[in-house]
């Protein structure tokens, strides 16, 4: 499934950018339903680290391409961390090629970590407001 998001991202074996690529709207939505379903359940549960590792980067190359450049750079420092740890040399080039791009260091910014904190509150309210909403539904005459 990642080779997919890979292609409809236009991205090589190794996360190289394929120059001649022509990436779409419709290559777009591909990829983000195949992101979402690798994250999702038993698929993100039983992958290995290195799968992990293309995951994490081709979220940010998908995040790039939707010019959201601070939830890019999140991904890709997380790519590029897992790369260096388990020294995978073949992808390292290219996630540290998207993180300048990105124009990121490899160090983490304290807006970051305001935006995973912000992005968990958003979460559990909207969790909260589902629920309330099923407990109100239940209230009706």
């Amino acid at each position: 499934m990642l080779k997919m998001a890979y292609c409809y991202l236009g991205m090589g074996l190794f996360g190289n950018r394929v120059v001649e690529s022509n990436v779409g709207v419709g290559d777009m939505d591909a990829a983000k339903k195949v992101l979402d379903y690798i994250e999702t359940g038993a698929v993100w549960e039983g992958m290995e680290k290195r799968r992990k590792m293309l995951f994490y980067h081709a979220k940010a190359e998908y995040y790039r391409q939707m010019n959201n450049v601070d939830i890019a750079r999140v991904h890709a420092r997380e790519a590029e961390k897992l790369a260096r740890k388990n020294k995978w040399t073949k992808e390292l080039p290219n996630i540290s090629s998207l993180l300048d791009k990105l124009g990121s260091s490899s160090k983490r910014t304290a807006r970051e970590s305001d935006m995973e904190t912000v992005e968990k509150l958003l979460k559990d309210c909207l969790t909260d407001v589902c629920d309330d909403s099923d407990d109100d539904s239940e209230h009706q005459p």
